[in-house]
């Protein structure tokens, strides 16, 4: 299993940080050392300066064989120039999430990092939400706004704003690996994950990577 988690200039920190922290320490506690987290980009790109001015080295480019995405957000609401509002207009990229969405990759969308799921068409008729100032823009794109910290429509997840990827992250490791693996990855960081999560429905296209 390969988790992927989609980074650029702008991302936010919190965004994609703590979240690759909490699912190696949920591979730890459940034994799954053959899993991969890796750190990609919409092109090549050696490292990214986050939002907050952090400099981070990347694992490589994005590609179609992971089995999770995680899309971080940030650039939305600043709209600075950088992050989501500049990868909106990416065709190519919004084409590789649109295909590898059809091929069963369980695409995860950090904050406004679901705003590229919804200029992809991936959001369409689905459950979801965002970062509050970016719902309306959401909704116009034929998300069903959905009030919860944490969405999960069975192959495609997305969150509130920045802090709510920590429940995110709690609730793939609960989703993959266990309710156990999940409380005691919680323990070990004194985190309580939010129980605000609204999980897939009978009909929902749930996948489990």
């Amino acid at each position: 299993m390969r988790i992927d988690m989609l980074i650029f200039d702008g991302a936010e920190d919190l965004d994609f940080v703590p979240p690759r922290e909490i699912l190696a320490r949920g591979c730890q506690a459940a034994g799954q050392q053959e899993i991969s987290i890796r750190l990609v980009t919409p092109s090549p790109q050696h490292q990214i300066t986050t939002a907050h001015g952090m400099t981070v080295l990347t694992d490589g480019c994005i590609d179609e064989t992971c089995n999770v995405l995680i899309i971080s957000g940030g650039g939305w609401v600043a709209n600075d120039g950088r992050g989501v509002r500049a990868l909106a207009t990416n065709k190519p990229l919004l084409e590789k999430l649109r295909t590898m969405h059809k091929n069963g990759v369980v695409m995860v969308g950090i904050c406004t990092g679901a705003m590229l799921l919804a200029h992809a068409g991936i959001l369409t008729n689905r459950r979801a939400t965002t970062h509050y100032a970016a719902q309306n823009a959401l909704a116009e794109f034929g998300a069903v706004l959905t009030r919860a910290r944490v969405v999960d429509d069975g192959n495609v997840i997305t969150c509130g704003a920045v802090t709510a990827s920590l429940d995110t992250a709690f609730w793939l490791v609960e989703r993959f690996w266990g309710s156990s693996v999940a409380d005691t990855t919680a323990r070990v960081i004194d985190y309580q994950p939010s129980p605000d999560i609204a999980k897939p429905l009978a009909n929902s296209r749930t996948v489990h990577a």
